[in-house]
């Protein structure tokens, strides 16, 4: 009704007329369903090809008609073809559609909540069923895409193929889906010791300017860590309580790990430190930058009396539809040392600085637990935490024997494989664990 935003007063004052009518489809964004000459089968909404757990279908969209609505990612995509999943058991699934590397164009896949299984196909609900749309996966070659989403039970899903900003092309398309694991619960720290330390320097305002490697966009998975020396710690010896850090994750959730090691080089490696702990973590999606945690029960017992180097990982997955990382401040915000990352996908064969591709980069990092030793972890050849490096721990490095990616306990050098080295290293360190 209102001139000033582009109604016609004439439509509420008068009468309503079909003019009217184009006017608030316009104004109010309604979406209006039509597909005409279907170039093929699944070319509109209303008859998409149903798909099964494990499928994979080619496609061919060079001369579909664009029936569905703008989607969120993509610059709005364009022409599709259409398909249809069912979770049809009594749990929820996690479904993952990909045209990862199976197609010669830019694709897009959006998924859309098409009511009940068994339902007929109303095209109507695409205006505002969108569930999830992703545009270029993570690691996938020539833009192509990788959606993951959550399927409730009972519930059919439309599945659409497009392209960025109206690209079109051929490829493959593959569906499964699985019952997610239960997503790790955010930690507490209800008694830390009473002593800390931190690079960090008190005050300093936590921003959100994570940033991914050199190349690697905002999917790819990295590690990042802070070295921390005796000096740092105040002390040779330190039992850690628990870790707070900051973290800013922009997309779903995914699930990564905090890593503790010793490193006798003074830096952080892929290879060749020893693992003192790992808790599983899993990235909640945040608003903006905060401070998270993870503990450890019992407290880990560091010893850097030999001049080792504390080092504290950050070890994230690929996130599929934003950015999960770590959250600082800049150079000015931290009394010493740096923020390292390594990301193999990057092609890093290595941990590098920030600060040596140009990124002013600090992760915050704070520690909580108790100077001088006392309790924790005995050492790390005891897996069981029984005090005693034994039959039981041996017994833990045969079960994990081969490839282990971290964090792998039994990889008692950090490289990779639990093998020969690290039987050595047990059977040096066999008897009763030192205080």
């Amino acid at each position: 009704c209102d001139v000033n935003q582009g109604g016609d007063p004439f439509c509420c004052d008068s009468s309503w007329d079909s003019a009217c009518a184009e006017t608030a489809i316009a104004l109010c964004n309604i979406f209006q369903y039509s597909c005409d000459a279907p170039a093929f089968a699944n070319d509109c909404a209303t008859s998409p090809t149903s798909l099964n757990n494990g499928d994979s279908v080619l496609f061919d969209i060079l001369s579909a008609n664009n029936d569905g609505p703008a989607i969120s990612c993509a610059n709005g995509g364009g022409a599709e073809a259409w398909y249809l999943v069912t979770n049809d058991s009594a749990a929820s699934q996690q479904l993952t559609a990909s045209t990862c590397d199976q197609a010669d164009y830019d694709t897009a896949l959006t998924l859309y909540d098409a009511g009940n299984a068994g339902d007929a196909i109303d095209p109507s609900i695409l205006g505002n069923g969108e569930v999830a749309c992703n545009d270029d996966g993570g690691g996938c070659s020539g833009f192509s895409s990788l959606l993951v989403a959550t399927m409730e039970p009972g519930k059919q899903y439309l599945l659409e193929v497009t392209g960025y900003e109206g690209a079109v092309g051929t490829g493959t398309l593959s569906v499964s889906w699985t019952e997610p694991e239960p997503p790790i619960d955010p930690y507490t720290c209800d008694a830390p010791g009473p002593d800390s330390f931190s690079q960090t320097i008190e005050g300093a305002a936590l921003q959100n300017n994570g940033v991914a490697c050199a190349g690697g966009g905002i999917t790819t998975a990295q590690k990042y860590a802070r070295v921390y020396t005796a000096a740092d710690m105040g002390a040779d010896t330190f039992t850690i309580d628990c870790v707070e850090f900051g973290i800013a994750n922009s997309g779903s959730y995914i699930e990564g790990a905090v890593n503790l090691y010793t490193a006798a080089s003074g830096v952080p490696s892929v290879t060749g430190m020893t693992l003192l702990a790992s808790a599983p973590y899993g990235f909640y999606p945040t608003t903006d930058a905060e401070f998270s945690l993870v503990s450890f029960d019992g407290g880990i017992s560091v010893d850097l009396s030999g001049g080792e180097s504390l080092v504290i990982e950050l070890d994230t997955a690929a996130s599929l539809d934003g950015f999960a990382g770590p959250a600082g401040g800049v150079a000015a915000d931290v009394s010493s040392g740096e923020t390292w990352g390594y990301a193999a996908d990057c092609g890093d064969v290595d941990y590098v600085t920030y600060a040596s591709f140009g990124a002013d980069f600090e992760w915050f990092v704070n520690v909580q637990g108790t100077s001088g030793g006392g309790g924790g972890t005995p050492c790390p050849t005891d897996f069981n935490n029984d005090g005693v490096t034994d039959g039981a721990d041996f017994g833990a490095i045969l079960a994990a024997w081969g490839t282990c990616p971290a964090p792998c306990e039994p990889d008692i050098d950090g490289s990779g494989e639990v093998d020969g080295s690290d039987v050595g290293a047990i059977l040096a360190a066999w008897g009763p664990c030192a205080p």
